[in-house]
């Protein structure tokens, strides 16, 4: 298993790249026995079975190496293999994740550490609402696939005061795990599918303003965010990151997806190491965001006092 997976399973001292012994000796004394051993992505393991090599045609078999999650390669993909960018991703789930210069300080600062290929990178996590939305345009009778977009366009920011605490599934980052959803703030006024569409939305991305902020602290200070995932082809979700973010916010003049950019980057570097070369192929990407699908913001980036504690 590779560095940014095993960071995932909370068995792995990402400081030290092992299994953590206290951890694993908890939970059961015959767990460490069961574990994979660890190997960076970039390293190769073996060569593609002869019998698939048949199977899809190819001559010569190819280098196998562990890889990595979809996150971990849309950093790659993205260009965020240095300190001072920062991706968000808008997918499953919200997702925040940068190269750190200081790796030690991740217990203090309320990050997720996940020790990735090729960099040591973090992720901040607020549920997305892609799913959500349609649900509730639904419970108002309102066209699922249609219409709850365009009605949520149309409130203004703040949605007349309402909001959702969004943590329906718990939360991560803060870390909540028993964490329960709210709406806040409901009146005859704002009581409507396209208020409460956009105060979904409004709620996921003030969990990731709250992650940026933790970054900031850090003194990280992004002058922009580069948008990966499905949600970010939407431009009123790319509107309201750049609004809370307060940092120019879009999508790379790069239009292919960040994650498959990134595994073959990473395919590259391992097929490389295989055959004695130390090169680094690097992602062939703009240094620039596509303008036509930028966004900046319009508002100031959020006070403070929203900073300091999630959706306060």
């Amino acid at each position: 298993m590779e560095f940014g997976d095993a960071s995932g399973t909370a068995l792995l001292d990402v400081e030290t790249r092992q299994w953590s012994a206290k951890v694993v000796n908890y939970i059961a004394e015959d767990l460490p026995g069961k574990l994979p051993p660890l190997n960076r992505s970039r390293a190769a393991h073996g060569d593609l079975r002869r019998e698939l090599c048949q199977k899809w045609g190819l001559s010569t078999p190819p280098a196998v190496s562990a890889g990595g999650g979809d996150n971990m390669m849309a950093a790659i993909g993205t260009g965020n293999i240095q300190p001072g960018v920062v991706t968000a991703s808008l997918g499953t789930s919200g997702t925040l994740f940068a190269f750190p210069q200081c790796p030690s300080s991740t217990r203090a600062a309320r990050w997720l550490p996940f020790a990735i290929a090729p960099t040591t990178g973090c992720r901040l996590f607020a549920r997305s609402i892609s799913r959500w939305s349609p649900s509730i345009s639904a419970s108002f009778s309102v066209g699922i696939t249609r219409g709850w977009k365009r009605r949520s366009a149309r409130c203004r920011p703040g949605c007349d005061g309402s909001l959702l605490l969004p943590y329906l599934t718990g939360e991560r980052t803060p870390d909540l795990p028993n964490g329960t959803g709210v709406f806040h703030g409901l009146n005859l006024a704002n009581f409507t599918p396209a208020h409460m569409a956009r105060a979904a939305y409004e709620g996921v991305t003030l969990g990731l303003g709250y992650g940026l902020a933790r970054f900031r602290q850090l003194g990280m200070n992004p002058s922009e965010i580069r948008l990966t995932g499905g949600g970010s082809n939407s431009r009123l979700w790319r509107k309201m990151c750049a609004d809370i973010f307060g940092v120019p916010t879009g999508l790379l003049a790069e239009r292919r997806r960040a994650p498959d950019l990134g595994g073959a980057v990473q395919a590259g570097w391992a097929w490389n190491k295989e055959h004695g070369s130390d090169a680094t192929p690097r992602p062939e990407i703009s240094d620039r965001l596509d303008p036509t699908r930028m966004s900046l913001p319009a508002m100031s980036p959020i006070p403070a006092h929203r900073q300091s504690t999630p959706m306060s």
